[in-house]
C-alpha cells in the first residue's frame, strides 16, 4: 500500500552551488520521524528530493554558508552530473 506523508518545510536557503543558484528546503514529519531535502535550481526550476536520515537532517541544519553548500554539494553531485538539476 502507498502512503503519501505530508512534510512540513523548517528551513529555506538560497545557496550557490557549483557556479548555480539553488534554493534548498529541509522538511521534516510532524513526529520528526521522516526527513527530506528539495533542492530547485533557480534557473531551470528543476528540484530533486532526498529523503534523509535524523542524523543527516540534524548534521545540514546545524551548517552555514560555505560548509552548508560543500555538504549539500556531496548530496547533489550524481544528479548534476547527469543534468537533472
Amino acid at each position: 500500500m502507498t502512503q503519501l506523508t505530508s512534510l512540513e518545510i523548517y528551513r529555506t536557503e538560497h545557496v550557490l552551488i557549483a557556479g548555480n543558484k539553488y534554493t534548498i528546503k529541509l522538511a521534516s514529519t510532524e513526529d520528526g520521524h521522516e526527513h527530506a531535502l528539495i533542492v530547485e535550481n533557480e534557473k531551470t526550476k528543476q528540484n530533486v528530493s532526498y529523503h534523509l536520515s535524523a542524523k543527516e537532517a540534524h548534521y545540514i541544519n546545524l551548517h552555514r554558508n560555505e560548509e552548508l553548500e560543500a555538504k549539500l554539494l556531496e548530496i547533489i553531485q550524481s544528479d548534476l552530473d547527469s543534468k537533472h538539476l
